[in-house]
This record gives C-alpha cells, structure tokens and sequence, in this order.
C-alpha cells in the first residue's frame, strides 16, 4: 500500500495504518505499507507519544 501526502494524516490514521501492516503469515507480510511525505512526516513519526 502506498500512503501519500502522509504529513497531513492524523497519527490515530497511521496507528491503523501499521495495525493493518502487522498482518502476516507464517512466512510472509500480508501487506507493506510505503509512506511518502514531506519533512513533517519525519518530524511526526520521531515524536515520543508517536513511538
């Protein structure tokens, strides 16, 4: 799945997002998940309450 624009989506929306990329078989990941954003994204992601 590729997400862009992703500096503009609220963290409860990628918090899905990565609920979604946990899904995986006994030998491969179900999905993967590629963000594309500006340097917010960054900036977001690295926040403590974001971890």
């Amino acid at each position: 799945m590729f997400v862009e624009e992703a500096q503009d989506m609220p963290l409860a929306t990628l918090e899905e997002i990565c609920l979604l990329s946990n899904l995986e078989t006994q030998q491969h990941n179900r999905l993967q998940v590629v963000l594309f954003g500006q340097l917010e994204l960054d900036v977001g992601l690295s926040a403590s309450h974001a971890r």
